[in-house]
């Protein structure tokens, strides 16, 4: 059997070290996330690489104290994914470096598969999120509850064949 040579050994090293941090970082945001909107519900977010036929692959599913390893379709009807789709945007984002210069998010009915007992904690996140981390988002949503921690709320509505928008700073 062929000896790995000693730059391939280095690149492995690096790798491992990389995968090892962002699965740490991701990690943390994310569950961080889950936990703040749906409270103690023993939700963890988990990141593992596997390296199969020279591909490295993520795997991206959730564990809670009965069962590992489920995606977020086998649980609170999606609603999870919601919560953890947002904060993997978050996550990686943050990761990006220094370039982060007015940071904007627009969302599209995020978090839109939430029951409305977790809507309030999810705008409670939302606002934590640009607070901490200088954030503007751009919500588009029909669930209110979403909007209880927004700073600016735009209104549209159309009369006719002509949309029309109004402002109402909070």
């Amino acid at each position: 059997m062929k000896k790995p040579s000693l730059p391939n050994l280095y690149c492995k090293k690096a790798s491992a070290n990389t995968q090892s941090k962002l699965k740490f970082s991701i990690e943390e945001i994310v569950t961080s996330a889950i936990l703040s909107v749906f409270g103690e519900a023993g939700y963890q977010f988990n990141v593992d690489f596997e390296t199969k036929n020279n591909r490295t692959y993520c795997n991206l599913t959730f564990s809670n104290e009965y069962e590992s390893g489920f995606n977020a379709d086998d649980d609170l009807g999606g609603s999870i994914g919601d919560v953890a789709s947002f904060a993997c945007r978050i996550a990686l984002w943050n990761l990006g470096g220094e370039n982060k210069a007015n940071p904007i998010f627009i969302l599209d009915e995020s978090m839109k598969h939430l029951s409305e007992v977790w809507r309030g904690n999810a705008s409670e996140l939302l606002k934590a999120f640009c607070d901490k981390l200088g954030l503007q988002i751009i919500l588009s949503t029909h669930l209110n509850e979403l909007l209880e921690e927004a700073d600016n709320i735009i209104t549209v509505f159309k009369k006719g064949d002509t949309s029309f928008a109004t402002s109402n700073m909070v």
